[in-house]
């Protein structure tokens, strides 16, 4: 099974973060909940979600990604009338999984870009944050 990337939109503007395996399933929370630091393997961990986007620090430390978009809310009044949205607001996300000397999970984390950082940059940052 190898994870796909897409967003389900919702009618308030908000778009949900989703990943998608390529039989239609959804890698959500309790599908990755096998994964236990000290625990599961680097072999594991890509038997069940497939290649990641990201592979750094020399095989230590990989990731998988994607985007989300949605609509900003805003009010504002024009003769008596309310208006609107502003958008798109688009949003990066990456699930990181660091990896001991053994390959084992040390630590896990979703995690979100900051402004224009790349995904790279702010898995990158994760890992040195959290070590």
């Amino acid at each position: 099974m190898s994870c796909k990337l897409g967003s389900v939109p919702r009618s308030d503007s908000l778009a949900l973060p989703l990943v998608l395996s390529a039989n239609l399933r959804l890698c959500r929370p309790d599908t990755i909940s096998f994964i236990t630091p000290g625990i599961t393997t680097k072999q594991e961990v890509l038997e069940n979600l497939g290649s990641p986007l990201l592979d750094l620090e020399g095989g230590r430390l990989i990731a998988y990604y994607w985007e989300t978009t949605g609509k900003l809310k805003a009010s504002w009044f024009w003769f008596g009338r309310e208006g609107g949205e502003i958008g798109p607001k688009q949003k990066q996300w990456a699930f990181c999984v660091a990896f001991d000397v053994s390959g084992r999970v040390t630590r896990r984390a979703t995690i979100a870009t900051e402004n224009d950082e790349t995904a790279r940059d702010a898995v990158l940052k994760w890992h040195a944050q959290t070590k």
